[in-house]
Protein backbone atom coordinates (compact mmCIF):
# COMPACT_ATOMS: atom_id res chain seq x y z
CA UNK A 1 0.00 0.00 0.00
CA UNK A 2 3.22 2.62 0.77
CA UNK A 3 4.23 2.09 -2.34
CA UNK A 4 1.72 3.33 -4.41
CA UNK A 5 0.55 6.23 -1.96
CA UNK A 6 4.33 7.38 -2.43
CA UNK A 7 4.50 6.96 -6.66
CA UNK A 8 1.08 9.22 -6.14
CA UNK A 9 2.60 11.61 -3.99
CA UNK A 10 5.48 12.15 -6.15
CA UNK A 11 3.04 12.38 -9.13
CA UNK A 12 0.96 15.12 -7.55
CA UNK A 13 4.36 16.87 -6.54
CA UNK A 14 5.31 16.44 -10.38
CA UNK A 15 2.00 17.97 -11.39
CA UNK A 16 2.12 20.47 -9.20
CA UNK A 17 5.67 21.99 -10.11
CA UNK A 18 5.15 21.60 -14.04
CA UNK A 19 1.69 23.92 -12.90
CA UNK A 20 3.89 26.03 -11.53
CA UNK A 21 6.44 27.46 -14.07
CA UNK A 22 3.57 27.92 -16.77
CA UNK A 23 3.13 31.31 -17.40
CA UNK A 24 -0.47 32.87 -15.39
CA UNK A 25 -3.24 34.37 -17.50
CA UNK A 26 -3.28 38.03 -16.02
CA UNK A 27 -6.51 38.86 -14.22
CA UNK A 28 -8.98 41.24 -15.46
CA UNK A 29 -12.44 43.09 -14.31
CA UNK A 30 -14.15 44.80 -16.35
CA UNK A 31 -16.87 47.55 -15.80
CA UNK A 32 -19.26 48.82 -18.47
CA UNK A 33 -20.50 52.34 -17.53
CA UNK A 34 -24.47 51.87 -18.20
CA UNK A 35 -27.71 53.39 -17.72
CA UNK A 36 -31.49 52.13 -16.67
CA UNK A 37 -32.82 52.27 -20.28
CA UNK A 38 -29.97 50.41 -22.03
CA UNK A 39 -30.95 47.06 -20.37
CA UNK A 40 -31.41 45.74 -23.98
CA UNK A 41 -27.27 46.18 -24.36
CA UNK A 42 -26.60 44.45 -21.25
CA UNK A 43 -28.13 41.46 -22.45
CA UNK A 44 -26.27 41.14 -25.84
CA UNK A 45 -23.58 41.52 -23.80
CA UNK A 46 -24.16 38.62 -21.10
CA UNK A 47 -25.19 37.06 -23.95
CA UNK A 48 -22.42 36.93 -26.77
CA UNK A 49 -19.44 38.28 -24.67
CA UNK A 50 -19.57 37.04 -21.04
CA UNK A 51 -19.97 33.63 -21.48
CA UNK A 52 -15.98 34.10 -22.87
CA UNK A 53 -14.48 36.10 -19.51
CA UNK A 54 -14.16 33.68 -17.26
CA UNK A 55 -12.25 31.22 -19.95
CA UNK A 56 -9.66 34.04 -20.38
CA UNK A 57 -9.30 34.74 -16.46
CA UNK A 58 -11.99 38.17 -16.38
CA UNK A 59 -15.20 39.15 -14.62
CA UNK A 60 -16.97 41.82 -15.06
CA UNK A 61 -19.50 44.27 -13.53
CA UNK A 62 -22.50 46.74 -14.93
CA UNK A 63 -22.23 49.71 -13.61
CA UNK A 64 -25.55 51.81 -12.98
CA UNK A 65 -27.04 55.10 -11.90
CA UNK A 66 -28.50 55.12 -8.45
CA UNK A 67 -29.02 58.63 -7.62
CA UNK A 68 -32.78 58.30 -6.83
CA UNK A 69 -34.82 55.36 -5.03
CA UNK A 70 -36.45 54.26 -8.61
CA UNK A 71 -32.63 53.91 -10.38
CA UNK A 72 -31.64 52.27 -7.17
CA UNK A 73 -34.41 49.93 -7.00
CA UNK A 74 -34.47 48.59 -10.95
CA UNK A 75 -30.55 48.23 -10.63
CA UNK A 76 -31.05 46.04 -7.22
CA UNK A 77 -33.66 43.76 -8.97
CA UNK A 78 -31.70 43.45 -12.27
CA UNK A 79 -28.49 42.25 -9.74
CA UNK A 80 -31.31 39.77 -8.05
CA UNK A 81 -31.46 38.20 -11.60
CA UNK A 82 -28.05 37.99 -13.05
CA UNK A 83 -26.02 39.38 -9.89
CA UNK A 84 -23.41 41.63 -11.84
CA UNK A 85 -25.13 45.00 -11.44
CA UNK A 86 -23.36 48.00 -8.87
CA UNK A 87 -24.66 51.58 -8.59
CA UNK A 88 -22.78 54.91 -8.20
CA UNK A 89 -24.95 57.60 -6.65
CA UNK A 90 -24.03 60.61 -8.87
CA UNK A 91 -26.18 63.65 -9.53
CA UNK A 92 -27.62 63.82 -12.90
CA UNK A 93 -26.28 65.28 -15.68
CA UNK A 94 -22.54 65.18 -17.66
CA UNK A 95 -20.70 63.83 -15.12
CA UNK A 96 -18.38 61.26 -16.18
CA UNK A 97 -15.68 62.05 -14.32
CA UNK A 98 -17.76 62.23 -11.00
CA UNK A 99 -18.81 58.52 -12.31
CA UNK A 100 -15.62 57.34 -13.04
CA UNK A 101 -14.13 58.48 -9.83
CA UNK A 102 -16.54 56.43 -8.02
CA UNK A 103 -16.50 53.26 -9.81
CA UNK A 104 -12.57 53.02 -9.67
CA UNK A 105 -12.87 53.39 -5.70
CA UNK A 106 -15.87 51.21 -5.55
CA UNK A 107 -13.82 48.31 -7.04
CA UNK A 108 -10.71 48.93 -5.16
CA UNK A 109 -12.91 49.07 -1.70
CA UNK A 110 -14.77 45.53 -2.86
CA UNK A 111 -11.44 44.05 -2.71
CA UNK A 112 -11.77 42.80 -6.37
CA UNK A 113 -9.13 40.48 -7.51
CA UNK A 114 -7.62 41.76 -10.93
CA UNK A 115 -4.19 42.84 -12.50
CA UNK A 116 -5.82 44.62 -14.91
CA UNK A 117 -9.20 46.91 -15.28
CA UNK A 118 -11.11 47.07 -18.11
CA UNK A 119 -13.64 50.28 -18.58
CA UNK A 120 -15.84 49.86 -21.36
CA UNK A 121 -19.17 51.11 -22.71
CA UNK A 122 -22.38 49.23 -23.03
CA UNK A 123 -21.66 48.83 -26.69
CA UNK A 124 -18.27 47.79 -26.96
CA UNK A 125 -17.04 44.28 -28.26
CA UNK A 126 -14.16 43.08 -26.47
CA UNK A 127 -12.15 40.52 -28.73
CA UNK A 128 -11.34 38.65 -26.09
CA UNK A 129 -8.66 36.51 -27.76
CA UNK A 130 -6.49 39.13 -28.67
CA UNK A 131 -7.32 40.37 -25.37
CA UNK A 132 -5.59 37.52 -23.35
CA UNK A 133 -2.46 37.94 -25.72
CA UNK A 134 -2.47 41.96 -25.14
CA UNK A 135 -2.88 41.63 -21.46
CA UNK A 136 0.11 38.95 -21.22
CA UNK A 137 2.08 41.64 -22.94
CA UNK A 138 1.68 44.53 -21.05
CA UNK A 139 2.95 43.02 -17.87
CA UNK A 140 3.06 46.45 -16.34
CA UNK A 141 0.71 47.03 -13.30
CA UNK A 142 0.63 51.25 -14.34
CA UNK A 143 -0.56 50.60 -17.65
CA UNK A 144 -2.49 53.21 -19.03
CA UNK A 145 -4.00 51.73 -22.92
CA UNK A 146 -6.55 52.93 -25.14
CA UNK A 147 -7.33 54.91 -28.10
CA UNK A 148 -6.08 58.26 -28.18
CA UNK A 149 -7.24 61.65 -29.01
CA UNK A 150 -4.09 63.45 -30.20
CA UNK A 151 -5.94 66.51 -30.80
CA UNK A 152 -7.06 66.92 -26.97
CA UNK A 153 -3.55 66.53 -25.43
CA UNK A 154 -3.35 62.84 -26.14
CA UNK A 155 -5.86 61.92 -23.39
CA UNK A 156 -7.49 58.63 -23.98
CA UNK A 157 -11.01 57.81 -25.00
CA UNK A 158 -13.12 56.31 -21.94
CA UNK A 159 -15.01 53.86 -24.23
CA UNK A 160 -12.36 51.13 -24.03
CA UNK A 161 -9.45 51.62 -21.70
CA UNK A 162 -6.69 49.20 -19.51
CA UNK A 163 -5.47 50.43 -16.39
CA UNK A 164 -2.74 49.07 -14.48
CA UNK A 165 -3.76 47.56 -11.09
CA UNK A 166 -1.00 50.02 -9.01
CA UNK A 167 -2.13 52.71 -11.13
CA UNK A 168 -5.83 52.69 -10.12
CA UNK A 169 -5.13 52.11 -6.31
CA UNK A 170 -2.55 55.60 -7.04
CA UNK A 171 -5.99 57.39 -7.97
CA UNK A 172 -8.17 55.97 -5.51
CA UNK A 173 -5.65 56.89 -2.84
CA UNK A 174 -6.00 60.15 -3.67
CA UNK A 175 -9.75 60.42 -4.53
CA UNK A 176 -10.31 63.30 -2.05
CA UNK A 177 -8.14 65.72 -4.10
CA UNK A 178 -9.46 64.62 -7.19
CA UNK A 179 -10.18 67.46 -9.70
CA UNK A 180 -12.70 66.30 -12.33
CA UNK A 181 -13.99 67.21 -15.94
CA UNK A 182 -17.47 66.15 -17.53
CA UNK A 183 -15.87 63.47 -19.54
CA UNK A 184 -14.15 60.51 -18.06
CA UNK A 185 -10.86 60.21 -20.26
CA UNK A 186 -9.93 64.04 -19.67
CA UNK A 187 -10.43 63.27 -15.89
CA UNK A 188 -8.16 59.98 -15.76
CA UNK A 189 -5.51 61.44 -17.92
CA UNK A 190 -5.36 64.58 -15.62
CA UNK A 191 -5.33 61.99 -12.37
CA UNK A 192 -2.78 60.01 -14.02
CA UNK A 193 0.12 62.88 -14.41
CA UNK A 194 -0.95 64.34 -11.51
CA UNK A 195 0.05 60.88 -9.76
CA UNK A 196 3.56 60.04 -8.84
CA UNK A 197 5.75 60.33 -11.43
CA UNK A 198 8.50 58.28 -9.79
CA UNK A 199 6.18 55.46 -9.42
CA UNK A 200 4.35 56.22 -13.01
CA UNK A 201 7.37 56.20 -15.24
CA UNK A 202 6.90 52.90 -16.75
CA UNK A 203 3.06 53.36 -17.61
CA UNK A 204 2.56 52.22 -21.45
CA UNK A 205 1.14 55.52 -22.64
CA UNK A 206 2.75 55.52 -25.66
CA UNK A 207 2.12 51.74 -26.71
CA UNK A 208 -1.59 52.02 -27.65
CA UNK A 209 -2.84 48.61 -28.37
CA UNK A 210 -5.65 48.32 -31.48
CA UNK A 211 -8.72 49.26 -30.94
CA UNK A 212 -11.46 50.36 -33.10
CA UNK A 213 -13.03 53.32 -32.86
CA UNK A 214 -15.49 54.36 -35.53
CA UNK A 215 -18.82 54.35 -36.32
CA UNK A 216 -18.18 52.65 -39.87
CA UNK A 217 -18.88 48.71 -38.86
CA UNK A 218 -15.59 46.10 -39.51
CA UNK A 219 -15.25 44.74 -42.39
CA UNK A 220 -16.48 41.13 -40.54
CA UNK A 221 -15.26 38.96 -43.80
CA UNK A 222 -11.89 39.67 -42.32
CA UNK A 223 -10.12 38.20 -39.17
CA UNK A 224 -11.39 41.42 -36.99
CA UNK A 225 -10.04 39.60 -33.61
CA UNK A 226 -6.34 39.35 -35.11
CA UNK A 227 -6.16 42.78 -35.72
CA UNK A 228 -8.34 44.62 -32.53
CA UNK A 229 -8.66 44.32 -28.79
CA UNK A 230 -12.33 46.30 -28.80
CA UNK A 231 -14.68 47.40 -31.20
CA UNK A 232 -17.18 50.40 -30.54
CA UNK A 233 -20.53 51.25 -31.65
CA UNK A 234 -22.25 47.99 -31.26
CA UNK A 235 -25.42 49.09 -31.54
CA UNK A 236 -27.54 45.90 -32.41
CA UNK A 237 -27.92 42.17 -32.05
CA UNK A 238 -26.96 41.61 -35.37
CA UNK A 239 -23.26 43.23 -34.96
CA UNK A 240 -22.92 42.06 -31.48
CA UNK A 241 -23.36 38.36 -32.68
CA UNK A 242 -20.97 38.49 -35.83
CA UNK A 243 -18.65 39.92 -33.47
CA UNK A 244 -18.70 36.88 -31.13
CA UNK A 245 -18.90 34.74 -33.90
CA UNK A 246 -15.38 35.93 -35.35
CA UNK A 247 -14.19 35.67 -31.63
CA UNK A 248 -14.94 32.38 -31.71
CA UNK A 249 -13.58 31.34 -35.21
CA UNK A 250 -10.30 33.19 -34.33
CA UNK A 251 -10.12 31.73 -31.01
CA UNK A 252 -9.80 28.45 -32.76
CA UNK A 253 -6.65 29.76 -34.04
CA UNK A 254 -3.17 31.25 -32.92
CA UNK A 255 -3.59 34.61 -32.13
CA UNK A 256 -0.08 35.73 -33.18
CA UNK A 257 0.98 38.74 -31.13
CA UNK A 258 -0.25 41.86 -31.45
CA UNK A 259 2.32 43.63 -30.13
CA UNK A 260 2.01 46.79 -28.86
CA UNK A 261 1.97 48.81 -31.50
CA UNK A 262 0.31 52.43 -32.06
CA UNK A 263 -3.04 51.88 -33.96
CA UNK A 264 -3.32 56.00 -34.36
CA UNK A 265 -0.05 57.77 -33.62
CA UNK A 266 0.21 60.96 -32.02
CA UNK A 267 2.89 62.93 -33.36
CA UNK A 268 4.31 64.96 -30.39
CA UNK A 269 3.15 62.58 -27.71
CA UNK A 270 3.76 64.26 -23.98
CA UNK A 271 6.53 62.15 -22.03
CA UNK A 272 5.04 61.49 -18.46
CA UNK A 273 8.13 61.77 -17.16
CA UNK A 274 8.52 65.95 -17.73
CA UNK A 275 4.66 66.60 -18.34
CA UNK A 276 3.51 68.37 -15.08
CA UNK A 277 -0.12 67.82 -14.02
CA UNK A 278 -0.76 71.91 -13.85
CA UNK A 279 0.31 71.95 -17.58
CA UNK A 280 -2.33 69.58 -18.50
CA UNK A 281 -4.87 71.93 -16.58
CA UNK A 282 -3.70 74.64 -18.12
CA UNK A 283 -4.36 73.28 -21.64
CA UNK A 284 -7.14 72.35 -21.08
CA UNK A 285 -8.12 75.46 -19.70
CA UNK A 286 -7.06 77.48 -22.67
CA UNK A 287 -9.33 75.16 -25.27
CA UNK A 288 -12.66 76.60 -26.22
CA UNK A 289 -13.80 73.34 -26.83
CA UNK A 290 -16.72 71.35 -24.74
CA UNK A 291 -14.30 68.15 -24.45
CA UNK A 292 -11.43 70.48 -22.90
CA UNK A 293 -14.12 72.75 -20.22
CA UNK A 294 -11.68 73.40 -17.17
CA UNK A 295 -11.56 70.69 -14.11
CA UNK A 296 -12.81 71.30 -10.83
CA UNK A 297 -12.67 69.81 -7.29
CA UNK A 298 -15.14 66.30 -8.00
CA UNK A 299 -16.60 67.49 -4.72
CA UNK A 300 -17.73 71.27 -6.30
CA UNK A 301 -18.78 69.97 -9.57
CA UNK A 302 -17.40 71.94 -12.86
CA UNK A 303 -19.74 74.54 -14.40
CA UNK A 304 -23.18 74.51 -14.54
CA UNK A 305 -24.16 74.86 -18.26
CA UNK A 306 -21.77 71.63 -18.29
CA UNK A 307 -23.95 69.76 -15.77
CA UNK A 308 -27.03 70.37 -17.46
CA UNK A 309 -26.59 68.86 -20.75
CA UNK A 310 -28.78 66.04 -20.32
CA UNK A 311 -27.14 62.77 -19.63
CA UNK A 312 -29.14 59.31 -19.59
CA UNK A 313 -25.90 56.61 -18.69
CA UNK A 314 -23.62 55.28 -21.09
CA UNK A 315 -22.71 56.86 -24.34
Amino acid sequence: MKQPLLRLLLFSLLVCFSCSIEPLQPRFLLIVASGPQRAQRRTWMRKYLVPHLAAINGKHWFFLDGHNAKALAAAEQENATHGDVLTVSVAPGLRLGERLRDELRTVVEREEEFDYLLMGDDDTFWCWPSLSVTLAELADPWAYAGWPHCEHHHFLDQHALILGRSLVEDIVQRYHSLKCSPYGGISLRHWQVAGDQSRTKTTSYGNVVLFHHHRTPVNLASAICQQHVSVHYVKTEEYWQALSNNAVANAEATVQSLGLRNARPCSSAPSNQSEKAKSFELFLKGKKYIHTNPLARCDKGSPASILEIPYDGGL
